[in-house]
C-alpha cells in the first residue's frame, strides 16, 4: 500500500543541496512530528549520496554512515518504502526509478490511480444518494 502525503512549502530561495533535499522530504511529509532529528531526511540524503557514487545501498551501511541504530533505520526505511520513494530488492535499497525525478513521476501515477478509484466510488455514492454535481 502506498501512502502519499503532500505538503506545500515555499521552495528554498538559495541553492543548497541539503536544504533542497530537506524541502523535498518535507514536501512529501516524510518527517513526522516525532522525527525531531530529521532522521528520514538524513536517510534520504545518505541514499542519494550513495546512489550518486553508484554504491550498493544496504540498511547496515546507512546505519553505519549515520551512526544510528539498525532498528531505527529499518523503521524509517519502511516508511520511505510506503511513501513510494524508495524500493527494496532483496536487501538492497534503491531510489524508485533510479532518480528523484523518476520517483516523483511514479508517485504521481500512483496518486492518480488512487484518486481515480476514489472518484468512481464517490460518483456511486452521489448517485445512490441523489446528490447532484454543482459547480459554484
Amino acid at each position: 500500500m502506498i501512502k502519499v502525503i503532500l505538503k506545500q512549502f515555499d521552495t528554498p530561495k538559495e541553492e543548497n543541496l541539503q536544504k533542497d533535499i530537506d524541502w523535498f522530504c518535507n514536501s512529501f511529509g516524510l518527517c513526522s512530528g516525532r522525527d525531531t532529528l530529521l532522521t528520514s531526511n538524513r536517510i534520504v540524503s545518505d541514499i542519494l549520496k550513495q546512489a550518486a557514487e553508484n554504491k550498493r545501498i544496504y540498511s547496515e551501511t546507512i546505519a553505519s554512515d549515520l551512526s544510528l541504530n539498525q532498528n531505527l533505520i529499518n523503521h524509517h526505511l519502511r516508511n520511505l518504502i510506503s511513501s513510494g520513494l524508495i524500493i527494496r530488492e532483496k536487501k538492497q535499497i534503491h531510489i524508485r526509478g533510479g532518480s528523484l525525478k523518476e520517483a516523483v513521476r511514479e508517485i504521481r501515477k500512483d496518486a492518480l490511480r488512487i484518486l481515480s478509484s476514489i472518484e468512481e466510488v464517490a460518483e456511486d455514492i452521489d448517485e445512490e444518494l441523489g446528490l447532484k454535481n454543482r459547480h459554484l
